[in-house]
């Protein structure tokens, strides 16, 4: 029979098994562990690493809008871009500016490309150790002309696709993608019936006849007629009086509190109700740019078209046609003006223009017809001269201005009046004051002036005024093609963004 000592033999060592088994146990804790605290740090070293790269992703695509704001220049001459190709085309391929290595650049200037590629490539980003970026740009799309060429900043727009790389050098690197669209936006140069830009009590007054809307983009005023859209803005106050007047829209006021006696935004003194549709308050004041002046200035000579006869010995831009062909199938005789630079005309003639801008000093038509062989015509008016009350533009009932239906085909403009400092409000501003015989289809751009909208005929278009005045028993009607047909070219702004770690 076997002892107790050698039954307990077999179990000798089982210890030091056990032993090695925690040891064991504890080596792949532990290993786990630091394992797992390793990730850790490199993980919030990547996440680090990736936040600073798209901040330096993002400050390329910031500065690269900074860029095209303040430092980009226009292209003048579109010869060269396939604006049907989107995104645009030169030379069969797209429109790039390039300061991205592996990216080649693709744009007819030579010198803005390489002003974009100095101002754009590898930049450092200051406060981030190792951190650059480089950006191109991709142009996707560019509008040109806007049936406007006297109000600075306008005629061209452009959306830019901006591709920027942040990069953070060293062990371990990292680089993001930033992809941003930047667009500019259009807002429409007439977005109301009339808008004011004073202050003051009756900044617009309006005694007689119905604001209303119609579309010239989709028919003539008794098909397309609108009981609403006939909006009024200024930043002053609008005055309303007369029993036939009656605004199809609404008072948008920018400002809800009383301008000096007159009440916060309307005068109604229609009588009992409220003859307009809303009553809204504008988002910011009314601000309007004068128009570029004329270069040089308009003279100041009087020229005088009388009974179908030019002014003077020398035409000087003024023809006569006795024959029916040269005055657009009219009666003969007529009186073509090409378009120029002029002083104070009067004319009591049938005078026809053909498509351009005519700088006209100051414009009396005391008779007779103003016809348009071909448009858009611009009428500038210098006012070289003019002072406060003075005459800018001036009809009587008698009048016939264009006909056309489309009133963006006739645009009176003015940046007067001017002094040593620049375009400046009078307290008593220079005056356009519009009667016709017919119904007339026009814009008036004169920030600086007062229109004066008087007679029985009807005006369909829009009017932007220091102060306007509508005591037409006709009225005025907004064509909401201004919406979309004279456009200015607003700001830069990012519409979207997409990023992508590599």
């Amino acid at each position: 029979m076997d002892s107790p000592k050698n039954r307990n033999q077999p179990e000798h060592g089982i210890a030091l098994i056990l032993a090695l088994l925690a040891i064991l146990i504890l080596s792949v804790l532990a290993a786990s562990i630091i394992f797992l605290t390793q990730t850790q740090t490199w993980r919030t070293i990547d996440y680090r690493l990736t936040s600073q790269s798209r901040y330096a992703a993002e400050a390329g695509v910031q500065r690269t809008m900074n860029w095209f704001t303040h430092s980009y220049t226009l292209p003048s001459n579109f010869g060269s871009y396939d604006m049907t190709k989107y995104p645009v085309q030169y030379n069969g391929k797209a429109v790039v500016l390039s300061a991205m290595s592996g990216t080649s650049a693709n744009y007819p200037d030579s010198s803005v490309s390489s002003a974009y590629s100095t101002a754009l490539s590898s930049q450092s980003m200051p406060g981030v150790a190792n951190a650059s970026f480089s950006t191109y740009a991709t142009l996707l799309r560019m509008n040109v002309g806007f049936g406007v060429s006297w109000l600075p900043g306008t005629g061209v727009a452009q959306t830019w696709q901006i591709t920027s790389q942040g990069n953070i050098a060293g062990v371990p690197a990292a680089q993001v993608q930033l992809v941003a669209t930047y667009d500019r936006f259009l807002p429409p140069i007439f977005a109301y019936a009339v808008a004011g830009d004073s202050n003051a009590c009756g900044t617009v007054t309006i005694s007689s006849g119905i604001v209303d809307s119609w579309n010239s983009a989709q028919g003539n005023y008794s098909s397309t007629h609108q009981n609403f859209g006939g909006n009024i803005a200024t930043n002053g106050n609008v005055t309303l009086s007369g029993a036939s007047t009656q605004i199809e829209g609404n008072i948008l006021n920018s400002s809800n509190i009383n301008v000096g006696s007159c009440p916060a935004g309307i005068t109604n003194n229609v009588g009992a109700g409220t003859p307009w549709n809303g009553l809204q308050q504008l988002t910011r004041p009314l601000s309007y740019a004068p128009p570029i002046l004329p270069s040089p200035m308009t003279p100041t000579t009087n020229l005088s078209v009388t009974d179908n006869t030019c002014w003077g010995s020398d035409p000087g831009g003024c023809s006569v046609s006795t024959t029916t062909s040269g005055c657009n199938g009219g009666a003969a005789p007529c009186v073509n003006i090409a378009p120029g630079s002029y002083g104070n005309i009067t004319s009591n003639s049938t005078v026809h223009l053909i498509a351009g801008t005519y700088y006209i000093n100051s414009l009396n038509l005391s008779d007779g017809s103003i016809t348009l062989d071909s448009t858009p015509v611009v009428i500038d008016l210098g006012g070289n001269g003019v002072t406060g009350g003075g005459t800018l533009f001036a009809s009587t009932s008698s009048t016939t201005f264009n006909t056309g239906g489309i009133p963006a085909s006739l645009q009176i403009v003015t940046a007067c009046c001017t002094m040593a400092g620049g375009p400046m409000q009078m307290p008593n501003p220079p005056v356009i004051t519009i009667t016709s015989s017919s119904a007339m289809y026009a814009v008036v751009y004169a920030p600086n002036a007062l229109v004066h909208i008087t007679g029985n005929s009807q005006f369909l278009g829009a009017v932007i005024a220091q102060t306007a005045t509508c005591d037409s028993t006709g009225g005025i009607s907004y064509d909401q093609a201004l919406q979309k047909s004279l456009l200015k070219v607003g700001n830069f702004a990012a519409v979207n963004y997409s990023w992508s770690k590599f």
